[in-house]
């Protein structure tokens, strides 16, 4: 939570708002937001538009940039504080760091995307496996057609052999 008055200096500054932004709040406390946030910040555009119109206002995606340069996602509800003659005194800035959640959503993408992979590797080792089914069963008639002493009995036994490492292969590939 960050506290403003109507000129823009800090007159609240919370210890989760120390942590978000690195900067203390006893060097914040009574210096004007733009010497302790960049003019640029979402904060500082939404508590200036607060303090302008006298109505709240949200940036469900905004940023705060910390001490050591590093911008960290945030949303941000501003409102106005009144005086007793109706005028905009002050405004109240309520920060929640966005970090974790998009970490989260981004781990959840990862999981979809590896999700549909795995979908993918298990109808393909279903399309392949039903057709080397066939060709093993046909090879083995083949060759018990050909008999023992067959000189192409060779060749039925390198398509077994081959048959099984292609299925060996789309184990690995479901593993």
């Amino acid at each position: 939570v960050i506290a403003v008055d109507a000129e823009l200096r800090i007159v609240f500054w919370n210890s989760a708002a120390e942590v978000l932004t690195e900067k203390s709040a006893r060097r914040a406390a009574g210096r004007l937001l733009k010497e302790v946030l960049p003019i640029d910040a979402s904060v500082v555009r939404r508590l200036q538009e607060t303090l302008a119109t006298g109505e709240s206002r949200s940036e469900p995606e905004g940023w705060i940039e910390r001490a050591d340069q590093r911008r960290v996602p945030v949303s941000i509800v501003t409102a106005p504080l009144f005086a007793r003659d109706g005028s905009v005194e002050a405004a109240v800035a309520v920060l929640r760091d966005l970090s974790r959640i998009q970490q989260l959503e981004a781990e959840v993408r990862r999981g979809e995307t590896l999700a549909a992979a795995g979908r993918m590797a298990v109808g393909l080792a279903h399309e392949v496996r039903n057709p080397l089914g066939a060709i093993r069963g046909a090879v083995q008639l083949l060759a018990r057609e050909l008999g023992a002493e067959s000189s192409l009995r060779e060749y039925t036994d390198v398509l077994l052999t081959e048959v099984d490492r292609l299925n060996r292969i789309i184990e690995m590939l479901l593993d």
